[in-house]
């Protein structure tokens, strides 16, 4: 697993927009692979994985939730295939 965060760096997942607010941070699917593993692997619950990380709880439940499900699959009518 890779170094997720380091302790006084700059975090790249915060943007600054030009009138100062912060907008919304965007993560990789790597870095939330990497969170899901960290709870996964550690003895620390959600919340203190969530804490340690400066994240929601309620992002990172999801994300566990999401790889527990898996991959999206295509179903139904839209899944056919088109003909002419």
């Amino acid at each position: 697993m890779t170094d997720i965060q380091d302790e006084g760096e700059p975090r790249e997942d915060v943007e600054v927009a030009a009138d100062g607010k912060q907008t919304r941070r965007q993560f990789t699917d790597s870095f939330k692979a990497d969170v899901v593993e960290l709870c996964r692997s550690s003895d620390k619950s959600v919340g203190r994985v969530a804490g340690d990380m400066d994240l929601t709880e309620t992002v990172v439940q999801r994300w566990v939730a999401q790889a527990e499900l898996g991959p999206p699959t295509i179903t139904g009518s839209c899944a056919s295939p088109v003909t002419k």
